[in-house]
């Protein structure tokens, strides 16, 4: 039974749930809209977290994005669910469109933290980036002019997995005990409290 389980969790949402819908088109037009998409996402999403940051840090240790881009590897989207009139708990109130999106991302973002830790300054690279998870886009602000919608929520259903690498510039990370788990640890809090439904992100596009 656990190795189905395990097998399932890495099957597309649209194959275990019948109203999940596929999205080659989608991806389609995410590609071609990623560059436009990734310069707003980067300025907006880099400030929010680096704000939280500096708020959920432990004490002896302070955390700021210093560089924050998406980079050029847009979204995959397995499925898309338009949730706007089926789930109350997306709280939409008609003017919007709410779509769940069944995410993979293996990117290659550009981030670079400036860290103090017990006095030192720091800079910490994160590398090998790859997201997975339910992502809810909201979308509004809508009229004639492309892309048709100028303002996106952005936050994930539920916790994401997400996976990455720390490495410090001009050293090496593991020499230092503890400093590694207690920067990730702080990440994933950051994006918990910024990202995940009900909180969300908004960008003007």
């Amino acid at each position: 039974m656990g190795g189905l389980r395990a097998l399932m969790a890495d099957v597309p949402q649209w194959c275990k749930r019948p109203n999940f819908e596929t999205t080659v088109w989608l991806n389609s037009a995410i590609k071609t809209l990623w560059p436009r998409l990734s310069a707003a996402l980067s300025k907006t999403i880099g400030n929010v977290l680096s704000r939280r940051l500096s708020r959920v840090s432990p004490l002896g240790m302070s955390l700021r994005i210093k560089e924050f881009q998406l980079g050029s590897e847009s979204l995959n989207l397995l499925s898309v669910n338009n949730v706007a009139n089926r789930n109350k708990s997306a709280n939409t109130d008609g003017s919007s469109v709410v779509l769940d999106l069944d995410v993979r991302w293996t990117g290659n973002p550009t981030v670079v933290l400036a860290v103090g830790y017990r006095g030192l300054p720091l800079t910490v690279r994160l590398s090998e980036l790859q997201v997975a998870g339910t992502l809810r886009l909201q979308l509004s602000d809508f009229d004639d002019r492309m892309p048709t919608f100028h303002l996106l929520g952005i936050s994930f259903v539920e916790k994401p997995d997400i996976r990455f690498a720390l490495s410090l510039v001009g050293g090496n990370i593991d020499m230092i005990p503890g400093f590694s788990d207690a920067i990730t640890n702080v990440i994933g809090n950051a994006l918990t409290r910024v990202m995940v439904w009900p909180q969300s992100i908004r960008v003007p596009i």
